[in-house]
């Protein structure tokens, strides 16, 4: 009779048949997966870590958000270049945040037809106002860019001392290019214009338009013009001709070398008008009064007369400015 086998250790099953360093080498296997896993659904959900044609898109508004001009120029087509022959495009333009794009977003591009292009929309708020801009985006060189990036700002031709968000750009004869955004558009005042300051008017984020054609006069020119008409008029009545060169009032007296005496019982009441915007600013002026002349004479037959008499007169002319000053000038 054979002795019975001697006893066996249990047998381990499942995880347990496993040795500490396979346990332990299958627990960093799972870890790693998982955390590839969550880094997947990140990427597909939240868009992190991918790079598209709407990233090109996102990376140039967020670098405006920032006021950063030049961050924000190379997303673009054109580059850093572009700040060159356009002072708008620089951060001297975005240093103020309320004219900056706000609450930006982006749709999904979508692929055009035949090169590398896509097109997207860029929704965003500009001095309160919910603008949409489409914009196109290539791929080039392996890299994404957009084009149509920037907005095109019109201005009434011919301003002097305009600025754009605080940035000084020469008269005003072409279109501006801006960055989207929002636009407060300055005109310098002078003795005659007064400073003007307006909001371009946006158009669906690529065209904006302020017009500022037609301007309020500076403060003190109704009181100067008036005071210079007189100064005139009363120039004009030191004369003893019954037709004052260059003055706005007549006698018409027969015979030959009158001898006249001018007085100004009502002087006009100006009115200026018809303000310009061109370089060479200026106003128009008009107003009515009454001239009233005495004068002695020689009538045709060589007879001493004597004549008294009212003169309705009109007065025209311009306002401008030289040398920092108003001049009037008359016109009639």
């Amino acid at each position: 009779m054979q002795p019975p086998p001697p006893p066996q250790p249990p047998k381990r099953r499942g995880l347990l048949a496993l040795g500490t360093g396979r346990l332990i080498a299958l627990g960093v296997t799972l870890v790693v997966l998982l955390g590839a896993g969550f880094i997947a659904v990140l990427v597909v959900a939240l868009g992190i870590g991918r790079d598209g044609p709407d990233s090109a898109v996102k990376e140039y508004f967020a670098a405006l958000a920032d006021g950063d001009a030049e961050k924000a120029l190379r997303h673009t087509y054109e580059g850093t270049g572009a700040a060159k022959d356009n002072p708008l495009l620089t951060s001297a333009a975005l240093t103020d945040p309320a004219r900056r794009p706000s609450a930006v977003t982006i749709s999904k591009a979508r692929a055009l037809s035949g090169a590398k292009s896509w097109r997207a929309v860029a929704a965003y708020v500009a001095n309160g106002k919910d603008v949409n801009m489409i914009v196109t985006i290539r791929q080039i060189d392996g890299k994404y860019v957009v084009l149509e990036a920037f907005t095109a700002l019109r201005v009434t031709p011919g301003v002097q001392g305009l600025t754009v968000n605080g940035v000084a750009v020469p008269a005003a004869g072409e279109t501006l290019t801006v960055f989207p955004g929002s636009y407060q558009v300055k005109a310098a005042g002078n003795a005659l214009l007064a400073e003007v300051d307006v909001m371009a008017d946006q158009a669906g984020g690529s065209y904006a338009s302020a017009s500022i054609f037609s301007r309020e006069l500076a403060p003190g020119v109704q009181a100067e013009v008036d005071k210079q008409v007189r100064a005139k008029l009363d120039g004009c009545m030191k004369s003893t001709s019954d037709a004052p060169p260059g003055c706005p009032f007549r006698a018409f007296l027969p015979g030959e070398k009158p001898s006249v005496r001018w007085t100004m019982p009502t002087y006009p009441k100006v009115e200026v008008s018809s303000v310009l915007t061109s370089e060479s600013a200026s106003a128009r002026f008009s107003g009515s009064g009454v001239a009233h002349y005495e004068a002695d004479y020689r009538d045709f037959f060589g007879a001493k007369k004597h004549e008294a008499d009212n003169d309705q007169i009109y007065v025209y002319g311009n306002v401008t400015v030289k040398d920092s000053k108003l001049v009037v000038t008359f016109t009639n």
